[in-house]
């Protein structure tokens, strides 16, 4: 490690990309990643990892020059320099958004394709394909999540922005501690309450068009069924939204209308939307249950399509297994690809389907 850094240290005159095409594959026990190299004034910081033990590296030509925040083990190099190894803490990755202020997470764009990652052993690579493909990523895992994206997205140079996933959540209780850990995003989960019987008065026995001049009706059951399940629900996002963690728009909103054994309806869909947007409440994602036959969901995917353009500005997400219906899909950015498991390829293909190309 002390070699490794000693050369490192001998290329501080040169750039970021003179350096970066420098680096081995593996140098003793240490795999460095290449992409991750910054220079910070005589100081570079390095990802990679030791005996498969992820490390943050810091090289600067004298311990004056060493960036702010970082915590680490000291080695004294030649020449005055220093090498600071540095785990993957809490107060590294705070030193490393306050240096780099890309790698700090902001809530999801309101226009933009997005897709879920695991933080799991194949997060660098979906991060980089998302990224060639100018799609954002939404991170996820366990309640380290927060301080692990910061690594990753460092490690990945992406630089175009993620949010971090709190996870779902029924109570305002819950939400206050995702975001205190660091969420940008979440997504409520709906659980039956007592709503106003008379809220299915405004939808039962009406027709609502969208833009495309789709109908949609609501009789009596479904208008009732419909406040049974989320007549509460908007009241919820309210008080999120009101939550002292930041101003408007600060953190995504995701709503969860999947968690019933069938699939959600269109009318499920429009209710929630209208009741949210009825009140001035943004969401980022709307999750839905699909139908598993392909010419249903090819049905259902075109309905819900169409209420999502009229009332615009969130996206659908729908799993990346599923074969997007020819000329249904609407705009690109409509969509959040929800992952499964699926191997890279998988995921790679589905962008070549869609017409994507990487860039």
């Amino acid at each position: 490690m002390t070699e490794f850094a000693q050369n490192i240290l001998a290329l501080l005159g040169k750039s970021e990309a003179e350096i970066r095409p420098l680096l081995p594959e593996k140098h003793g026990g240490f795999s460095p990643r290449p992409a991750s190299l910054h220079l910070l004034g005589r100081s570079a910081v390095l990802a990679g990892s030791e005996d498969g033990v992820p490390l943050l590296l810091v090289v600067a030509d004298s311990r004056r020059r060493l960036p702010d925040g970082f915590e680490g083990e000291q080695t004294a190099l030649a020449d005055g320099g220093v090498l600071l190894r540095c785990g993957h803490s809490a107060a590294n990755a705070a030193a490393l958004r306050r240096h780099f202020p890309w790698c700090a997470p902001s809530a999801p764009p309101a226009c933009a394709l997005s897709a879920g990652v695991r933080l799991d052993g194949e997060a660098a690579e979906r991060i980089g394909l998302f990224a060639r493909n100018g799609v954002f990523p939404v991170l996820s895992g366990d309640g380290t999540a927060a301080v692990r994206a910061v690594f990753e997205i460092f490690s990945c140079d992406c630089r175009s922005g993620y949010a971090v996933d709190g996870g779902r959540a029924g109570t305002v209780s819950a939400c206050e501690a995702a975001l205190a850990g660091g969420a940008t995003f979440i997504t409520l989960s709906p659980s039956p309450a007592p709503a106003a019987l008379s809220a299915a008065a405004d939808y039962a026995g009406k027709h609502f068009i969208t833009e495309d001049r789709q109908a949609f009706f609501f009789n009596s059951e479904t208008a009732g069924a419909c406040v049974a399940r989320f007549g509460t629900l908007a009241d919820f996002a309210a008080k999120v939204r009101a939550l002292p963690f930041g101003k408007r728009g600060a953190f995504g909103l995701g709503i969860a209308l999947d968690g019933g054994p069938e699939p959600t309806c269109p009318a499920e869909h429009l209710f929630v939307i209208r009741e949210l947007r009825r009140r001035n409440l943004e969401i980022s994602i709307l999750f839905l249950r699909w139908p598993e036959e392909p010419e249903a969901f090819a049905s259902a995917f075109r309905q819900h399509v169409s209420i999502a353009r009229t009332f615009g500005g969130y996206r659908l997400a729908v799993p990346f297994s599923r074969e997007l219906p020819a000329n249904g899909s609407g705009r690109c950015e409509m969509l959040h690809l929800a992952p499964d498991g699926e191997p890279i390829e998988q995921i790679q293909a589905h962008f070549q389907a869609a017409g994507l190309k990487e860039r």
